[in-house]
């Protein structure tokens, strides 16, 4: 089964990262309004983005879905 839910971005901060000189920091917040608020009434996510192409696509103030799934993969990454 996949669980959607929905975030606002109430953050986006460009901060220096010490392999990739700098890198974007975006926080978002759930949000508490339906069809997603009384499912997931409380959530945060918070990112570490290098790509600027990537860290573009996140605005402060816009909603964006999550959706969550089992990944069946489930050996742990070896670093």
């Amino acid at each position: 089964m996949k669980v959607i839910c929905r975030f606002r971005v109430n953050e986006k901060a460009e901060v220096e990262h010490y392999q990739h000189g700098n890198a974007f920091r975006i926080k978002l917040q759930g949000a508490k309004s339906e069809p997603f608020g009384s499912a997931t009434p409380s959530a945060n996510c918070e990112m570490l983005i290098v790509p600027p192409d990537a860290a573009a696509e996140f605005e402060v103030g816009k909603y964006y879905l999550a959706t969550f799934e089992l990944d069946l993969d489930q050996e742990h990454p070896k670093y």
